[in-house]
C-alpha cells in the first residue's frame, strides 16, 4: 500500500503537467485482401515522458497479422502500447511498437511492417547518437535443422529474441550509420544467452568464437551500413545488408554465396513537386537460415523489407502539396524470382547436402510486378484523410496477366 502510495506521489506533478491526446484511426484497403481496421490511441506526454496505447481491431479478411479473434472475421493485437523518456543526452523505452532502421521507403534492416515487443535505450552527444535495441520475437516449434537430409524427428521449443546496436554520425549534412544484429534462437531449457545483451560486444567476434559444432548459442549475424548525404535540394541516401560474407574465394565445397541486399534512392524537389526516386534489391538467401527458428521473421513474416528476398524493384512518388491538399502519383516496377524467407537450404547446420545453385538472384520462373496508383490527401492538425487507388498487374512466364483493383483509405482524428 505504501509503494502505491510513493508512485502516485511521483506521478501525480507529471500527470497534472500532461498533454493527452486522444484519437483514431481508420484504414481501408483492397487488392488481393479485403482490410478494415481501426485504431483508438490516447497518448501521453510530459516532462519528457511519453506514454502511448493503441489496440488494432481488423474486420473482413484477416489473413495478415494480428491474429483472429473470430474464424477470418475479426482480429485484433496491441499495435502500440509503449513507454518512453528522453532529454538531450539519454533516451529509453520499452513495450510493443514498430522501429525502422535504414533507409527508404521499405528499409532492409528493421523496416516497421510489425509492431514488436522490444525495449530500446541510447546516448546522443554533439554529432554521434548510439542506440541498442532487444526485440522479442515469437516462439517456435521445430526440428534441429530441418534442411534437406534431416531425419530427425525430435521437436524443439525454441525462444527467439534479437539484439542490436547502432552506431551513427552526423557531420555536417552527411550521416552515416553503422548497425550489427543478431538473431538468437536457443531451445527450451537452455539459459538466455546474456553475453548478446552487453552493448559494447561485436557480436561477429562471439559468433566467430563460438563454432557450429557442439554451438549452443546459434544466431543469424547481420551488419548493415546506411548513408544520408544532402547536397543542395537533393537528399541521396543508401543502404547495404550484409547476411553472411562469404570469406572464401572462390566459394568453398557448399560453392555458398554472399547474402546481401542494397537500396539507393534520392529525394529531391523540383519546382513544388516533391520526388523519391529509388532501387532496392535483395538476393536469394538473404534474410534465411537453415534452421528455421533462425530466419529473420517474426509470426511468419518479415523483419526486414516487406519483398522478402530474391528481387529488385525501381519505386517513384511525385507529390504535389497545396496548402493542406496533395496530389501524387506513385509506383513500382519490380521482378521477384521463387525464392521466399521460408525456402529451404540445400545445405546446412554442420554438413553438406549439396551445393547452393547457381541463381543466387532471380531464382526460378520471375514475375513481374508493374503497379501504377494516384492519390488525393488531406491534412490539418486535427484530421487526416488519404486516398488512394490504382492497379497490381501480374505478369507471369508465359505473359499471363492478372490485374487486381487497389484502393486503400486511410483516415485519423486528434482529440486534444
Amino acid at each position: 500500500m505504501k509503494m502505491f502510495r510513493y508512485l502516485i506521489i511521483f506521478l501525480l506533478p507529471l500527470l497534472i503537467n500532461a498533454s493527452v491526446k486522444t484519437g483514431v484511426e481508420f484504414k481501408y484497403e483492397r487488392d488481393t485482401l479485403n482490410l478494415l481496421s481501426i485504431k483508438p490511441y490516447v497518448s501521453f506526454d510530459t516532462s519528457g515522458f511519453s506514454v502511448i496505447f493503441q489496440p488494432n481491431l481488423k474486420f473482413m479478411d484477416t489473413s495478415l497479422p494480428p491474429k483472429n479473434l473470430f474464424k477470418n472475421i475479426v482480429g485484433m493485437n496491441m499495435q502500440t502500447g509503449y513507454i518512453s523518456y528522453e532529454n538531450s543526452l539519454f533516451f529509453a523505452g520499452a513495450g510493443k511498437r514498430t522501429i525502422r532502421w535504414g533507409e527508404g521507403v521499405s528499409p532492409l534492416l528493421l523496416s516497421g511492417y510489425l509492431p514488436v515487443n522490444n525495449i530500446t535505450y541510447g546516448l546522443k552527444y554533439k554529432n554521434i547518437k548510439m542506440t541498442c535495441a532487444y526485440l522479442l520475437l515469437d516462439r517456435m516449434y521445430t526440428t534441429q535443422n530441418d534442411v534437406v537430409g534431416d531425419t530427425s524427428t525430435v521437436k524443439y521449443y525454441f525462444s527467439r529474441f534479437i539484439s542490436a546496436h547502432k552506431i551513427e554520425f552526423l557531420i555536417k549534412k552527411t550521416k552515416l550509420a553503422l548497425s550489427e544484429v543478431a538473431l538468437i534462437y536457443y531451445k527450451n531449457g537452455e539459459h538466455l544467452p546474456i553475453q548478446f545483451l552487453n552493448p559494447l560486444n561485436v557480436m561477429y567476434v562471439l559468433q566467430w568464437n563460438d563454432p557450429d559444432e557442439g554451438n549452443t548459442i546459434p544466431t543469424n549475424l547481420f551488419w548493415d551500413l546506411s548513408l544520408e548525404q544532402q547536397i543542395k535540394n537533393h537528399s541521396l541516401y543508401m543502404e547495404l545488408l550484409i547476411d553472411d560474407f562469404q570469406y572464401d574465394n572462390p566459394p568453398g565445397d557448399m560453392n555458398e554465396p554472399n547474402h546481401l541486399a542494397f537500396t539507393a534512392g534520392d529525394s529531391f524537389d523540383i519546382s513544388g513537386f516533391d520526388i523519391t526516386l529509388e532501387y532496392s534489391l535483395a538476393t536469394r538467401w538473404v534474410y534465411g537460415l537453415y534452421a528455421p527458428a533462425g530466419r529473420y521473421t517474426a509470426y511468419g513474416f518479415p523483419l526486414g523489407t516487406e519483398e522478402g528476398n530474391d528481387f529488385d524493384r525501381v519505386y517513384l512518388n511525385i507529390n504535389r502539396r497545396i496548402g493542406n491538399y496533395s496530389v501524387y502519383f506513385k509506383g513500382f516496377y519490380k521482378r521477384k524470382g521463387e525464392g521466399t524467407l521460408d525456402k529451404m537450404w540445400p545445405s546446412g547446420g554442420g554438413f553438406r547436402e549439396e551445393e547452393f545453385p547457381n541463381d543466387n538472384f532471380l531464382s526460378g520462373n520471375v514475375k513481374y510486378y508493374i503497379c501504377p496508383k494516384i492519390g488525393f490527401g488531406y491534412v490539418t492538425k486535427t484530421i487526416g484523410l488519404n486516398i488512394e487507388g490504382g492497379d497490381l498487374c501480374q505478369i507471369e512466364v508465359d505473359n499471363t496477366i492478372t490485374v487486381y483493383s487497389i484502393l486503400r483509405i486511410d483516415f485519423y482524428l486528434i482529440i486534444d
